[in-house]
């Protein structure tokens, strides 16, 4: 038997819409409450003929770094029913009500309530595009409001850096959001421009198909926009030119995994993962004190 398995994490910023609603103070502990009680009580049933549920056990928290994380379970489950089954002895497929609810695929998470950063696996029977989907969903159908979730993926800067570097970059357009609950100062220039706005979201586009727009310069708007974009506030889209060839790249495609062998996600398995995972938390952590 194996003593450990091989597991993939991905990391998210999770954004709540009432914390960029100009009349609305969420208070300081309104985040995690909203998540805890959806964690704790609910179930999202999307009524259809797969019976399938999306559900979440919630396993406790723990103190990591002064922070207070949380974590758990989030997946499928099949709801009680009729189902195909197979006697062994008889040599004979049988169709069957099964009484209990089947778990189909489920994945461990962990979710950071001060930084609003999500860590979470992702497994061949549940991609991380269908884990945010359903997590959003199970969210926004919880409390029914106008007051919702949006998860973004946590990006390396430096990767999305150099690799627009090695490329001449013709055109970009970014979707971006203001930070919150983070203000670093790689790309704090242009989040002071969205908060000034007022703006949720901003679409920008900033083109040079000449020459090619430059990315090496601190307070430029295009590498400011990509620092937001890594930071997981926002995500682009480049016309890019390399060997005489144009392609499009996205930042969406360039998924940040880091890979753990686990046995089972015991308290200082989880303390691994936050470890990993460092350099994509909040740095700045001076900064709450006025330092």
């Amino acid at each position: 038997m194996r003593d450990t398995y091989k597991r993939e994490f991905l990391s998210g910023r999770i954004h709540i819409t009432a914390q960029t609603k100009i009349h609305q103070k969420p208070s300081e502990t309104y985040f995690k409450d909203r998540l805890l009680k959806m964690i704790k009580e609910g179930v999202y049933n999307q009524d259809n003929k797969w019976r399938n549920i999306w559900v979440f056990e919630y396993k406790g928290e723990m103190l990591y770094e002064d922070e207070k994380v949380f974590y758990g379970y989030f997946g499928k489950v099949k709801e009680k029913g009729m189902e195909q089954t197979y006697d062994m002895n008889k040599h004979q497929f049988l169709k069957e009500y099964v009484e209990k609810n089947i778990a189909q695929a489920y994945t461990f998470f962990i979710i950071n309530p001060e930084t609003q950063v999500i860590l979470f696996e992702e497994k061949n029977s549940l991609k991380h595009k269908q884990f945010i989907k359903m997590f959003e969903k199970s969210y926004n159908n919880f409390y029914k409001t106008n007051d919702q979730i949006q998860i973004d993926l946590i990006q390396d800067e430096t990767k999305l850096l150099e690799d627009l570097e090695k490329k001449k970059v013709l055109h970009i357009s970014f979707n971006l959001k203001p930070s919150n609950p983070e203000d670093e100062e790689d790309y704090r220039l242009v989040d002071n421009l969205l908060k000034k706005a007022r703006a949720n979201n901003a679409k920008v586009e900033i083109e040079n198909k000449i020459e090619g727009l430059k990315f090496d310069e601190k307070e430029g708007f295009a590498r400011q926009g990509v620092a937001l974009s890594g930071a997981g506030y926002g995500d682009y889209e480049a016309l890019v030119e390399q060997d005489g060839r144009q392609k499009t790249i996205r930042s969406k495609d360039k998924v940040l995994r880091e890979d753990f062998d686990i046995s089972k996600f015991s308290n200082s398995e989880i303390l691994g993962i936050l470890k990993r995972f460092e350099r994509y938390r909040k740095r700045e952590k001076g900064d709450k004190n006025g330092k």
